[in-house]
């Protein structure tokens, strides 16, 4: 994932909760931002009738914070 797509998805959490599914195209995306440790997040939810499972992501912990200001300033 490039720069610019990273501070749009941290940006993006700063105006409120995102909730995302697993089948979304960007999903990796998205998961990148919780592997490293960059937002607070629910587990992943399954729908009945469906394989897919969301996760909502509530806010940018600390290290989001500071890699968003990272980034901003480049």
């Amino acid at each position: 994932m490039n720069d610019d797509r990273l501070a749009d998805l941290l940006f993006e959490l700063l105006s409120g909760e995102v909730t995302i599914s697993d089948n979304q195209p960007d999903f990796s995306d998205w998961k990148y931002l919780i592997d490293n440790g960059l937002v607070e997040h629910s587990k992943p939810k399954g729908s009945v009738g469906t394989r897919a499972k969301t996760i909502t992501f509530r806010r940018l912990t600390e290290a989001g914070k500071q890699k968003l200001d990272s980034l901003e300033a480049q």
